[in-house]
């Protein structure tokens, strides 16, 4: 790491970064309304008892256009439970702050640690711009995960730097964790002349249990996408008070139980001319897809358009 953090540090003026940044056990950085701008390919990690907070607008971004900025990786630990903090890196944001033009905005591991997820998060005010991958959970099986996610918004627009080619961009992900709830957020892809099926997916998941409820999906190739491939049994999914409009696919499940209700879905296929809607990009949708799954309630979910 080119800069080590061996004090508490308060940053409130604008900076450009040379390198990676690792806040070290015990030690706190707090980014208090500045903009800070990353390297090329440069990380921030929050180790094992260390804080970083993000608050008052403060903004991550890179520094260097057209490339992107590896993000910011929150050490966990899987020996214990998120209510012993000492164990594992702490991430605060808040205030509209923003994360762009970041690899991963956020994870919850680090390789530093053999890539054990549960680094703790408390995100409520917060954007994600043009981030291939906003939040990314990982491998934290035993312990309920208690990180908190509101009033995020998710979003990409024609400024987007990583290539087409490159697998399928999703705002938020999570591979065998469970107890997480994402509230009150958006997820959104604005760029224009942008087919379906190379647009973003909103949440994608496998082997998780979670809550989505009063999120906003637009223009998505899909909006929920939950995969429990090991058929763990204690792996439940909700989905409540959404709204779901012109996405290929809205929600689908796979080998879970749970809650698909009180739900918006909004089509617009090829044979629709809506206003604003370029229908050569939009292929037929779907709203619920359900597959092996195990007792999911779906009711009062409100489907319009074709």
């Amino acid at each position: 790491f080119t800069n080590e953090l061996d004090n508490n540090e308060t940053w409130t003026t604008d900076r450009d970064i040379d390198g990676s940044i690792h806040v070290k056990p015990g030690k706190t950085l707090t980014i208090d309304g500045a903009t800070i701008y990353m390297a090329r390919n440069a990380r921030i990690l929050v180790d094992r008892n260390a804080i970083l907070e993000l608050k008052n607008g403060a903004k991550l971004t890179n520094g260097c256009t057209g490339v992107t900025w590896s993000g910011i990786e929150v050490a966990g630990n899987l020996a214990f439970g998120q209510s012993d903090k000492p164990s594992k890196g702490w991430l605060k944001i808040s205030g509209n702050s923003i994360i762009e033009n970041a690899r991963i905005g956020v994870a919850d591991y680090t390789p530093t640690y053999g890539n054990e997820g549960g680094g703790y998060m408390e995100i409520n005010g917060a954007t994600f711009l043009n981030c291939y991958r906003g939040i990314a959970l990982n491998n934290y099986p035993v312990f309920q995960n208690r990180c908190q996610f509101n009033n995020i918004t998710f979003t990409t627009d024609n400024n987007y730097y990583v290539p087409e080619h490159v697998n399928e961009p999703r705002f938020f992900t999570s591979w065998n964790e469970k107890g997480f709830k994402i509230t009150n957020s958006t997820f959104q892809d604005l760029r224009s002349s942008v087919h379906m099926d190379k647009r973003f997916t909103g949440v994608h998941t496998g082997n998780s249990g979670y809550t989505v409820q009063s999120c906003d999906f637009t223009k998505l190739r899909r909006g929920v996408n939950a995969i429990n491939e090991l058929d763990l049994p204690d792996r439940t999914v909700y989905v409540r008070n959404c709204d779901f409009d012109t996405l290929k696919e809205g929600v689908n499940i796979v080998k879970l139980s749970g809650g698909i209700y009180d739900n918006n879905f909004t089509f617009h296929n090829t044979v629709t001319t809506s206003p604003g809607i370029n229908n050569s990009l939009w292929q037929k949708e779907w709203g619920v897809m359900l597959d092996h799954w195990r007792g999911m309630l779906v009711q009062d979910n409100e489907m319009t358009g074709k």
